[in-house]
């Protein structure tokens, strides 16, 4: 993220007109962010990180409980089947998530299952 920092910093130093608010308002945003990306990956959030990929298919565990599926895309649906299966999810979580997200996978997904179960 420093990078896009100084290449921000590098635009409002002399090649473009920015008064120094501007340059303030730059700085913190570049702040914010790099603050935002440094943030430790959660459960929670690598769920919604699988929940939006298009990627998933690439796990065999996925491919194998989604035969309906083409083979080329996935929906909501066919990604709620396989996250039933809790080592599939975790194979998956492993994979495409930061190794705070499934530190304690056991323990968050119980809590999952029986949120999920009191919801209907």
């Amino acid at each position: 993220m420093n990078g896009h920092k100084l290449k921000f910093q590098d635009c409002y130093s002399g090649l473009c007109h920015v008064n120094q608010n501007m340059t303030e308002v730059l700085d913190e945003l570049c702040d914010t962010i790099k603050a935002k990306t440094l943030e430790p990956e959660t459960y929670y959030s690598c769920m919604m990180k699988i929940l939006k990929s298009n990627t998933i298919l690439e796990y065999d565990c996925v491919r194998a409980k989604n035969k309906s599926s083409n083979g080329t895309e996935i929906t909501m649906a066919d990604t709620a089947v396989f996250m039933t299966d809790k080592e599939c999810t975790r194979t998956v979580m492993e994979g495409m998530c930061d190794k705070e997200a499934v530190s304690n996978f056991d323990i968050e997904w119980e809590i999952h299952q029986k949120s999920a179960r009191n919801q209907f």
